[in-house]
């Protein structure tokens, strides 16, 4: 159970004065509201996992009911994945769009209906429409509750909070071995189906309690609509409500509802952000869920295997989340799948039933890690206005390892064990290397919008020049030339001519700057003219000209 822990202490003089949301919500930490809240998200993660993993357990019922083949079995396991493949952008750009609350409520209720009708399923047909149906909602159950969590905590809390939802999940996979061997799940699928379908209608009770993720309403509906919640928040941890300060302009509040996943691929940052976790959430989820279907390959137990597996997920959750603010999320991530890689090799070794079974544990404890990384990752890297589009797109590329990963296992009889766990570690080994090239987040706020990662006027990559023409700004930094001067001690000249964009009136020219100036960049990478900074504090715009008068 998630207690509360006492929650930082507003700094001498600050209560009362206005914050930012990052500020607030760590000056909260884990209140009573927020550990109730993470611990639902948590349950929510704990069903999911029992549907994900469902048939490791039922194949042998369902053959023998629905007379069907082991690549029907396997094809039932992939409809599950290809449902998620399509619900993971779905349910990423409805959570954006309608907001992480009233998407999820929806999701839930679809969610328990379906799995009633995968208990009653008369045919194959049936059944595996039911599969598929609730892989597509299972992408929007878990891609939002774990949105939904972390958008309720600080950006120094994410990791805490992947920690919880993940161990939540490992919870789930050994819970499906216990009920599994309960209801004899072999020849009692129905039994089996019926009583995970059982476990999800508590969730049901809760959805009227949720709150709304004041990220989001910051983003999409602007300060008064965030300050509501944080008071039902404050009030309900009994804490002191500190005022929200409202976003700088354009620094996200509302009318950010035109940012869509699009945006993710307009600016270059943001986009080889999506495209290189896009690769890891792809293998990731295709070693992962291979090891975890895997379990009965490894020895006739598969009970205790699964139960196994999903033990060792502890550990890998519970490491990883620890070391990530030690060592940072780059580095872990990379260090995970490579240790993934090493063990799933070492699994493809002759070796005896149990080494090979303990490697395959420890190739599974790190993709547990990786995952685990993965998520809380993806949720820090990208904006809060296409958070959840930009983590759909993930978890889709994920779906499409899920999808994989069950047809490799049919090679077990053609090529052996050996083979797709060579396939395996390959496969972990390449995208470690690849996670390498993602940028850092430790201790870094959350953007919120894409221009915090991708600033519209930015110039091109390698350009060392930087452009300004409006009148009035030109009238800005000539009246503050002599700072210039007075800092480098040589007169800033001027001369040639910079004409009017039209973006102001009183079309006058002004006073024309030294055409052969050009700006320079400081180590931070901001424009300077003889060292003084010009880009923020003379107020010179980047963009809406037409003329490109150099500085």
């Amino acid at each position: 159970m998630v207690r509360p822990i006492p929650a930082a202490e507003p700094p001498d003089g600050a209560a009362g004065k206005e914050a930012d949301l990052d500020e607030i919500l760590d000056e909260m930490g884990w209140g009573r509201f927020q550990c109730l809240h993470c611990a639902l998200m948590a349950y929510v993660w704990f069903v999911g996992a029992l549907q994900t993993l469902f048939m490791v357990f039922a194949k042998p019922g369902l053959r023998a009911e629905l007379h069907i083949e082991s690549s029907h079995t396997s094809a039932l396991n992939s409809l599950f994945f290809v449902g998620m493949l399509v619900g993971a952008p779905v349910w990423g750009a409805a959570s954006d769009r309608l907001g992480r609350r009233r998407a999820f409520n929806i999701v839930m209720v679809l969610y328990v209906a379906c799995s009633f009708a995968e208990v009653v399923a008369p045919s194959y047909a049936a059944f595996a429409a039911a599969r598929l149906v609730l892989g597509f909602l299972q992408a929007g159950q878990g891609l939002i509750s774990f949105v939904l969590c972390v958008e309720l905590f600080s950006a120094s809390r994410s990791a805490t909070v992947g920690f919880v939802v993940a161990v939540a999940f490992s919870a789930g996979i050994v819970t499906l071995s216990l009920v599994a061997a309960a209801t004899d799940a072999a020849s009692h699928w129905r039994l089996y189906a019926a009583v995970l379908f059982a476990l999800e209608l508590p969730v049901l009770l809760f959805l009227g309690w949720l709150v709304e993720s004041p990220r989001w309403l910051l983003s999409r509906r602007g300060a008064e609509a965030a300050a509501r919640v944080l008071r039902r928040v404050a009030a309900a941890n009994r804490q002191q409500e500190r005022p929200l300060r409202p976003p700088q302009a354009g620094g996200g509040g509302a009318g950010g509802e035109g940012e869509g996943l699009a945006a993710l691929l307009r600016g270059p940052k943001v986009r080889q952000r999506l495209l290189l976790m896009v690769v890891q959430w792809c293998v990731v989820s295709f070693v992962y869920y291979g090891l975890s279907f895997n379990v009965g390959n490894l020895s006739e137990s598969v009970h205790l295997n699964n139960a196994l597996s999903g033990l060792v997920e502890v550990p890998g959750y519970g490491g990883s989340t620890l070391l990530a603010d030690r060592y940072g999320r780059r580095p872990l991530l990379a260090g995970c799948l490579l240790g993934a890689g090493v063990a799933c090799l070492v699994a493809a070794l002759p070796l005896p039933t149990a080494a090979i079974t303990f490697a395959a544990m420890m190739g599974k404890l790190a993709a547990s890690g990786a995952f685990n990384v993965a998520y809380f990752y993806g949720a820090e890297l990208f904006p809060t206005s296409v958070r959840t589009a930009a983590i759909g797109a993930c978890s889709l590329a994920a779906r499409v390892g899920g999808i994989v990963a069950p047809q490799a296992l049919l090679l077990v009889p053609v090529a052996g064990t050996a083979a797709v766990m060579a396939i395996f570690g390959a496969a972990s080994l390449a995208s470690g290397l690849v996670a390498l090239s993602l940028p850092e987040t430790l201790h870094r706020p959350l953007p919120d919008t894409v221009a915090d990662i991708d600033p519209p006027g930015d110039a091109p990559p390698g350009s060392r020049r930087w452009s300004g023409c409006c009148p009035t700004r030109h009238a800005q930094l000539l009246d503050r030339r002599a700072v210039a001067s007075a800092s480098s001690g040589v007169e800033v000249g001027v001369g040639g001519r910079a004409e009017g964009c039209g973006a102001h009136e009183g079309g006058a020219p002004q006073p024309p700057l030294d055409p052969g100036l050009e700006a320079e960049e400081d180590a931070m990478g901001v424009p300077t003219v003889y060292g003084v900074p010009i880009s923020r504090s003379l107020g010179v715009e980047r963009r809406g000209c037409n003329n490109n008068t150099k500085i």
